[in-house]
């Protein structure tokens, strides 16, 4: 059982006051603002000391966590490589012998030399088609049909989609790093066409 640390307690005593000050606040001058910023500079002391107790619980366990992992993923990464070329030979070939036994079943309804409906169905029966389940000796692997979206031209698609948050926040991010480029790491700044560049005032605190 994880035992609550004095200091969240202290601070969650305190919110609750610090919640309605800030909500009866009304900031229209410079006085009011001086007073927010008490507050906001509490609440940030107050955040900064919750974050490190936070940290420090944390982070053995992070750290704990980070070495289970390292652990396992080079096995890991080499599984799934394994899997990766196996199930993708697999798959090519099942591709191939389907068509195979597509283009044989088409030659027998062609062939204008059968007439009977149980010839064609015995020869239809005769060819060799891949199952869509295959043994083994622990275990089983299915073929299924999986519906999978391919994207065409994508400046027909809708507005609507690239408007939705998850969309535009990784728009944007996209976005932000081509257009104002990294002045550290020598990267210039492209011009992007339907984007511009302009400041933006943000209030930061420090405690």
């Amino acid at each position: 059982m994880i035992h609550e640390p004095k200091e969240l307690v202290v601070v969650r005593a305190d919110v609750g006051k610090l919640l309605k000050s800030a909500d009866k606040l009304v900031i229209e001058d410079k006085v009011s603002m001086l007073t927010a910023n008490e507050l906001l500079v509490d609440v940030k002391r107050k955040s900064k000391i919750l974050k490190q107790q936070k940290d420090k619980m944390t982070k053995p366990m992070n750290e704990a966590l980070k070495a289970v992992r390292s652990l396992f993923k080079p096995v890991e990464d080499e599984l799934g490589q394994i899997t990766r070329i196996l199930t993708d030979g697999i798959v090519t070939v099942k591709r191939r012998l389907d068509e195979e036994a597509r283009q044989a079943e088409q030659k027998i309804l062609e062939d204008k030399r059968i007439t009977r409906v149980d010839t064609t169905m015995r020869k239809m029966s005769e060819i060799d088609t891949p199952d869509n389940q295959m043994f083994a000796e622990h275990g089983s692997s299915n073929f299924s049909e999986v519906k999978v979206l391919i994207i065409d031209d994508i400046k027909l698609i809708p507005i609507k989609y690239f408007e939705r948050p998850n969309v535009v926040e990784a728009l944007l991010i996209e976005l932000r790093r081509d257009a104002m480029g990294n002045k550290a790491q020598g990267i210039e700044p492209i011009e992007i066409p339907g984007t511009h560049i302009e400041s933006e005032e943000r209030l930061s605190t420090r405690v």
